[in-house]
Formats: structure tokens, C-alpha cells, sequence
């Protein structure tokens, strides 16, 4: 599956909100992905990493790096089934970085790597400045 059907199967209908200098803007989850994809290049972010540098507990993707799901339970299943070779997609806005795609990604390399450091995993992510998204409109 290619990357175009993997977002439409998966995300259709996805969408976030993102705090850009123009104010709260609406983005499409596949059509951010796209954008991201042309515009931007992937880059290895530790589980470390993200700890570190996602906001706090009402940012979205924190949840994600605390717990994990209990095995059996619908969000363990679902994290599964995600695939990691597609890139997260982690939004910067001014005063908070946040996981605009890719949780249950998160999830499953924490999962699948149970006795690692968490600075020794890793998976692909876009890291996206908010204030250099186009208006939604455009992308």
C-alpha cells in the first residue's frame, strides 16, 4: 500500500486543530501529511526525545509516552495494527509541541521494545514549526 491510500483508508475523515500567527486553523490529517512529505524531511526522534519535549498532560501524545494499553484492550490492538513505517507528525506551536499524528505509532514501538532505553528507540516524525504551515486552504 502506498502512502496516498494508506492516509485515506486510515484518516479520511482526521483533522486537527493548529495555533498558527493567524490563529486556531483546521488541517486535514491526510492533506498535513502531504505537506509534510514535500516539505519537510523525517527525522529519528527518540522515545526520549519525545518525553522530553512534548508540553505536558494536555498536550496531545503525552498519555501516549506515560502508560501503555493493557494487552487485549481495544488501544493495545489498535497501536498493533499501526504501521510504523509511516512518519509521526509533531506539530511545534509557540510554547508547546504536541503529536498531531502517530499515537498509537508511539505505542507500538514502546510495545514491541519492552526492555530498551528509551533513548535507544526510535521511529521517524515530521516536526512541523506552526507558524510555517500555509493556510489549510493551500496545502
Amino acid at each position: 500500500m502506498n502512502f496516498k491510500q494508506w492516509l485515506y483508508e486510515n484518516f479520511n475523515a482526521s483533522a486537527v486543530y493548529v495555533n498558527t500567527p493567524r490563529g486556531k486553523e483546521e488541517y486535514s490529517v491526510p492533506k498535513l501529511a502531504q505537506w509534510a512529505a514535500k516539505n519537510t524531511r523525517p527525522t529519528p526522534v527518540s522515545i526520549d526525545w519525545l518525553k522530553k519535549n512534548i508540553a505536558n498532560s494536555s498536550g496531545s501524545g503525552y498519555q501516549s509516552l506515560l502508560s501503555l494499553p493493557e494487552e487485549g484492550s481495544e488501544e493495545y490492538l489498535r497501536a498493533m495494527r499501526s504501521d510504523t513505517n509511516f512518519p509521526i507528525i509533531i506539530i511545534k506551536e509557540q510554547g508547546e509541541t504536541w503529536i498531531a499524528d502517530g499515537n498509537h505509532r508511539v505505542m507500538k514501538v514502546r510495545l514491541s521494545n519492552p526492555d530498551k532505553n528509551d533513548s535507544m528507540i526510535t521511529l521517524p516524525a515530521y516536526i512541523i514549526d506552526a507558524a510555517a504551515l500555509p493556510d489549510p486552504q493551500q496545502i
